[in-house]
């Protein structure tokens, strides 16, 4: 798959209905782990760590396609 076709791809994913749900839910579990008022040890503010990086992986990555896509058009 070339670059563009994937970059339309994943335009397409941006507009369904279950994105935008998904987008909903790491919404809420981004401000769920940003508490670490629960957090006790060493390793388990390592793991949240890892799980906001990953939650905001996936809710930037629609502005990163957009960025992405213009750079290409440029």
């Amino acid at each position: 798959m070339d670059d563009e076709t994937y970059l339309e791809n994943l335009n397409d994913l941006f507009h369904r209905d279950g994105w935008k749900a998904l987008m909903t839910d790491l919404e809420e579990t981004h401000r769920r782990l940003q508490n670490i008022t629960d957090i006790d040890t060493l390793e388990q503010l390592h793991n949240r760590k890892g799980q906001l990086q990953m939650v905001n992986h996936f809710l930037t990555l629609e502005n990163q396609i957009e960025l992405a896509g213009q750079h290409e058009a440029a």
